[in-house]
C-alpha cells in the first residue's frame, strides 16, 4: 500500500495528466532537519506556479531559516527542493488549526542593509490593508542533552518573524511589532492604536492573535 501523498506505478498515468512537468525543481537528498521548519511535518496544500497552474493536494515543507520550500511528489516518493522563482505562492490546507494559511512570493528587504530578494511571505488580507509575515529562523544557542546517558549537543533555533503592512503602494517593515513602531510608521493613527492597547485585555501586541487583532482594528480607519 503506498504512503500517503504517494501513488502506485499503476497509476502513473493519471498522476501524469495534472501539470507537474511545469514545476521546477531540484532532487533533494539531504536532512531535513525539523527545528528550522516552520511545519515540521508534511502538510497537504496547494501550489500556484508561474506558468498560471494550480497543483492541488500536494505534500510541501517550508523551512523558515533558509527561505526554501519542499514538495513530496508523489509518483516516487522523492523530496524535491523547488526553484523559488517557478512558485508564485503555496497554501497549507490545515496549518495550526487554520485552513486560510497562504504564503506569496515577494522582493523585499529583510532587513535595513541588505539589496531585495525573493521570499515566501505568508499573506493576510483585510480590507485596505495587507499583512505579509515572513517567517524566518535564527540560530540561538547551542544545548547539551542526554539520550541513553550520551550527551550530544544540538542547535537551538528561534522563529523571529519580520512584519510588512501593505496600504495603498506603501510597504512598512516591522522587525519588532509593537505599539510604539506601529505609532511610529503611522502617526496619524497613533492616538487609536495607543487606545485599543490600552484597552484591550492583554495590553500588549505580542502574539499573532493580537497582531491580527489591531490590524482588524484599525483597517477601519485607512
Amino acid at each position: 500500500m503506498p504512503l500517503p501523498g504517494q501513488v502506485s506505478q499503476n497509476e502513473f498515468a493519471r498522476v501524469q495528466q495534472v501539470r507537474y512537468q511545469n514545476v521546477a525543481g531540484e532532487l533533494y537528498t539531504g536532512d531535513l532537519q525539523p527545528d528550522t521548519y516552520v511545519n515540521p511535518d508534511w502538510i497537504e496544500g496547494d501550489l500556484l506556479l508561474e506558468t498560471g497552474d494550480k497543483i492541488s493536494n500536494v505534500f510541501l515543507r517550508y523551512n523558515g531559516l533558509t527561505d526554501e520550500l519542499f514538495w513530496r511528489e508523489p509518483v516516487l516518493n522523492n523530496v524535491i527542493k523547488l526553484d523559488k522563482e517557478s512558485v508564485r505562492g503555496f497554501h497549507f490546507n490545515y496549518f495550526r488549526g487554520d485552513s486560510s494559511v497562504s504564503f506569496t512570493r515577494m522582493k523585499i528587504r529583510k532587513d535595513f542593509v541588505s539589496d531585495s530578494t525573493l521570499c515566501f511571505l505568508q499573506e493576510i488580507d483585510f480590507n485596505k490593508i495587507k499583512l505579509f509575515i515572513y517567517h524566518t529562523k535564527f540560530f540561538l544557542r547551542k544545548e547539551n542533552y542526554s539520550v541513553n546517558g550520551k550527551i550530544s549537543i544540538r542547535d537551538i533555533y528561534i522563529e523571529q518573524p519580520v512584519y510588512f503592512i501593505r496600504h495603498d503602494s506603501r510597504l512598512s517593515v516591522f522587525k519588532k511589532f509593537n505599539g510604539h513602531t506601529l505609532c511610529k510608521a503611522y502617526p496619524d493613527k497613533s492616538d487609536l492604536i495607543r487606545r485599543y492597547i490600552r484597552n484591550s485585555a492583554s495590553g500588549r501586541l505580542k502574539t499573532h492573535n493580537e497582531i491580527i487583532s489591531i490590524l482588524q482594528y484599525l483597517d477601519d480607519w485607512f
